[in-house]
């Protein structure tokens, strides 16, 4: 059994309960952020500047399996190498 709380009482129950699943949601994807992708903090607390973050690191994600499905590597030697061969493209 579940008990969530809530402080508006004109919402349903299964409303409630979407919300508390959507946050979930959210909750995971930042986790996932901050552990997969070495993003600690937010360089903006604006909208515009949350939403081009999240672009770019949901770009950055895509290109490293992207990588890791043509060169087959696991996950984690795929965002290594991929993190190493765009530093060096960087850098030249």
């Amino acid at each position: 059994m579940f008990y969530f709380l809530t402080n508006d009482f004109e919402l349903t129950i299964k409303e409630v309960a979407d919300y508390y699943k959507r946050r979930w949601d959210i909750e995971v994807f930042f986790r996932f952020i901050k552990q997969e992708l070495n993003v600690r903090y937010l360089v903006s607390l604006r909208k515009n500047g949350i939403e081009v973050m999240i672009y770019m690191t949901l770009n950055v994600v895509m290109f490293a399996l992207i990588y890791k499905k043509a060169n087959n590597p696991g996950y984690k030697k795929a965002k290594r190498r991929f993190d190493l061969e765009i530093r060096n493209l960087l850098l030249e």
